[in-house]
């Protein structure tokens, strides 16, 4: 993990060891069993699914913002 001064960085990079740790594909799975419990909205879950996908592409796939 690269140091930064940004908060909204190092959240991220935190959630990417996170994802790392537990797995894209668990994460998704819950994302699945929270929509279909109609705990998430289908535009949550899809904004949900877009962000995990995002982090858990390697480092240099990913485009600086």
């Amino acid at each position: 993990m690269k140091p930064t001064t940004s908060s909204k960085k190092l959240i991220e990079n935190l959630a990417g060891v996170a994802l790392d740790t537990l797995g894209a594909p668990i994460i998704l799975d819950l994302i699945r069993s929270w929509q279909d419990a109609k705990i998430l909205s289908r535009k949550q879950a899809y904004d949900l699914r877009r962000v995990i996908r995002r982090l858990s592409k390697p480092p240099e796939s990913q485009t600086n913002n």
